[in-house]
């Protein structure tokens, strides 16, 4: 089965798998030979493209007719790059200033939200 991984600056993979694991919105979805053609709103978590792990924090996957599936992100990074104390730690902060904030501006308690909630997910995927 082809598929075609890319990001706005870059193609990540562009090959032949037996099967790619999408953490698509709605649950992990599993794709090989003659999958139903879908669209997925992807959310934070890993893609597994045979032995490639990468983490993307969303996008959209195309599964086509005759099983191809183009993959599309904003950012990606390989599991084996991400420092999980760096994500720890950053993950403290972001739940530090979610807590200063919350109830006080509602634009600085989104943003803070979706910090904690990325990093969660990142942390989540490492493990």
């Amino acid at each position: 089965m082809h598929v075609k991984f890319s990001l706005p600056h870059r193609t990540v993979f562009d090959g032949e798998v037996s099967t790619v694991t999408i953490p698509a919105q709605s649950g992990d979805l599993g794709v090989c030979a003659r999958h139903v053609p879908t669209i997925a709103q992807l959310r934070p978590g890993i893609i597994d493209l045979d032995d490639k792990k990468m983490f993307v924090a969303g996008g959209y996957a195309f599964v086509h007719p005759d099983s191809t599936t183009d993959i599309c992100a904003i950012e990606a990074a390989e599991l084996d790059d991400i420092d999980g104390d760096l994500v720890a730690k950053q993950l403290a902060e972001a739940e530090a200033q979610l807590t200063v904030v919350a109830g006080k501006d509602e634009m600085e308690e989104a943003i803070a939200r979706i910090k904690v909630d990325a990093l969660y997910a990142i942390q989540s995927s490492l493990k």
